[in-house]
């Protein structure tokens, strides 16, 4: 069976997280490095809480703490290959989210090298949208207001150049997408959109 790495890149807020879920429906196994820096925060009480903006920074730190630009990447393969997700009858692998452009050339050579199709997919949707999600999902750790998300999303587009945080839009802007899609619409109508898309690549069926 052919297999697929798919890989998400967007600011918060955008629907990274609804479209990995689409796929796990798919029988893809989901990767979220949001959950890789927490793990990452949590194993020294030093490094502090598990909110939005500790996230940020130690996304951004860990890579300088451990010297690879691809600590994260690396991180998750090695989940890859303990869960043995890319064989059997798994479809493959989605990662939620790419943030850096070195990133995308990882998994890119990574899927090249080992002979799977990559797909790296662009979502996005207006600032106040993405916002009101934000702060409407309240979950443990986010952004409360319009205030608190206005700093988290500048940490996110462009935090790497001031060594505070990510690299989204510079991702957003320079790599090759295979598909974008804007989420400004209904949930319903996102869905959709993903599904054809993949159903129309040969991704699923």
């Amino acid at each position: 069976m052919k297999k697929f790495i798919v890989s998400l890149v967007g600011p918060i807020g955008s629907g990274t997280t609804s479209a990995r879920n689409i796929l796990q429906n798919f029988g893809f196994f989901g990767y979220s490095y949001g959950s890789q820096v927490a793990e990452y925060i949590s194993y020294d009480v030093s490094r502090g809480k598990i909110k939005r903006d500790n996230l940020q920074f130690w996304g951004y730190r860990a890579l300088e703490v451990e010297r690879d630009f691809n600590h994260w990447d690396k991180r998750i393969v090695e989940r890859v290959k303990a869960s043995d997700s890319l064989n059997g009858d798994s479809r493959g692998i989605v990662l939620d989210s790419l943030k850096y452009p070195f990133q995308v050339s990882f998994w890119r050579e990574f899927a090249r090298k080992r002979g799977y199709d990559f797909f790296l997919i662009g979502i996005n949707a207006p600032k106040d949208l993405r916002c009101d999600r934000i702060v409407r999902r309240a979950r443990n750790g986010d952004c409360k207001n319009s205030e608190e998300f206005e700093i988290a999303d500048q940490r996110d587009l462009d935090g790497y150049r001031r060594n505070i945080g990510q690299d989204t839009l510079n991702c957003m802007r320079r790599c090759k997408f295979d598909f974008r899609v804007n989420n400004d619409l209904s949930e319903q109508a996102f869905e959709s959109s993903l599904i054809d898309y993949f159903k129309n690549a040969g991704v699923i069926s």
